[in-house]
């Protein structure tokens, strides 16, 4: 028999509100399922702080999405890479 283990990884955004405080804003993560699927999770906490920052936003989700596609082609997940 033939195991694989589920590997998965996260980030959390965090960004500074008004007063100064760090606030987590986002997290996004995926789950690979080593020759079987993967799925990845995008969740925002604070919208008003992700709007006024979307293109850092955007540019640090792209790049995990990215790194987890990868990772993904690596355990045998028909990604298009």
């Amino acid at each position: 028999m033939e195991t694989a283990k589920n590997q998965s990884e996260s980030m959390e955004l965090r960004m500074s509100d008004a007063d100064g405080q760090m606030q987590q804003v986002a997290y996004v993560g995926y789950t690979v399922r080593p020759n079987q699927g993967m799925n990845i999770n995008f969740d925002i906490f604070n919208a008003e702080l992700v709007a006024q920052n979307i293109e850092d936003v955007r540019a640090s989700v792209n790049e995990f999405i990215a790194y987890a596609i990868d990772k993904a082609a690596l355990l045998g997940i028909p990604v298009g890479k």
